[in-house]
């Protein structure tokens, strides 16, 4: 309570000068602390539907700023049921990958990409769209999607240029790699993350991507190509860990659930053919 008022002070004291979205969102901001702090001792439920308000405020407030080439971090607060959707749907693709057809796949990523771009531009034409989809989606969103082209679309786009371009190994290293080693390293960067790399990432969050990646890739490798071998599987499993837990480092401007899926498979893909398997 004593830092909501804090910050409410130090938000009246600012200049009333600046682009008039960006004074806008500050001054929202301002009346949903100063208007919404409970006084008394209060329930959880109100506290975190406080939390919510103040996401939305920041995140509003951030794409003002970003208008203005003034570049924020967008938050990224735990959600496990998001991270379980994430692990569900990578299972589901793998799952595509080995019982389809190659070239359906490539239809079946086409129409979700179709689907997901099209939603993307429905929100942007209609705000009452956009504040539909959100909510349907709000379990697994997170809030600066609301503003900005949300995850499932840029991971239905991976999934198109993997379909259109990768082996079907590198292509299925590539989906693991993302749907396993993103939320785990998610994860344990909240809950144990304590040496700062970049970016929000932490030492322990990409260690726990290099392991958990390196495990699942070697799980899917030992059940789908056993002719491979163990040193091959484990070779390509290990690279395509670490190539995916750099990229997520790397990837500031560029949507982690694009660039980590489409590298990690052109790392694959590049490997199998110099180790001639």
């Amino acid at each position: 309570r004593s830092r909501l008022d804090e910050l409410a002070r130090r938000l009246r004291q600012l200049p009333d000068s600046g682009p008039p979205a960006v004074r806008r969102n500050l001054a929202e901001l301002g009346q949903t602390i100063e208007g919404s702090v409970p006084r008394a001792p209060a329930s959880y439920d109100r506290w975190n539907e406080l939390r919510l308000q103040l996401l939305r405020g920041y995140e509003s407030l951030a794409a003002s700023l970003r208008v203005e080439s003034i570049h924020v971090p967008s938050l990224r607060p735990s959600n496990l049921t998001r991270n379980v959707f994430h692990v569900v749907n990578g299972a589901f693709v793998v799952a595509l990958l080995r019982l389809v057809d190659p070239g359906d796949v490539v239809w079946l990523a086409a129409g979700a990409a179709g689907l997901a771009w099209s939603m993307e531009t429905a929100r942007r034409v209609s705000a009452r769209v956009n504040a539909l989809l959100m909510r349907l989606f709000a379990r697994v969103a997170h809030p600066h999607e609301r503003w900005r082209v949300n995850s499932a679309t840029w991971y239905t786009t991976s999934l198109l240029v993997l379909a259109l371009f990768a082996p079907a190994r590198a292509a299925l290293l590539g989906v693991v790699v993302l749907s396993v080693s993103d939320p785990i390293a998610a994860l344990v960067g909240r809950r144990f993350g304590r040496h700062s790399i970049r970016a929000g990432r932490s030492v322990e969050g990409s260690f726990a991507f290099v392991l958990s990646g390196a495990l699942a890739g070697l799980a899917v490798l030992t059940a789908f190509h056993p002719e491979l071998g163990l040193g091959p599987a484990l070779v390509l499993a290990s690279a395509s860990a670490l190539v995916g837990a750099a990229v997520e480092l790397l990837s500031i401007r560029v949507d982690d659930n694009v660039s980590i899926p489409v590298c990690v498979a052109a790392v694959a893909a590049l490997l199998g053919r110099l180790l001639g398997v």
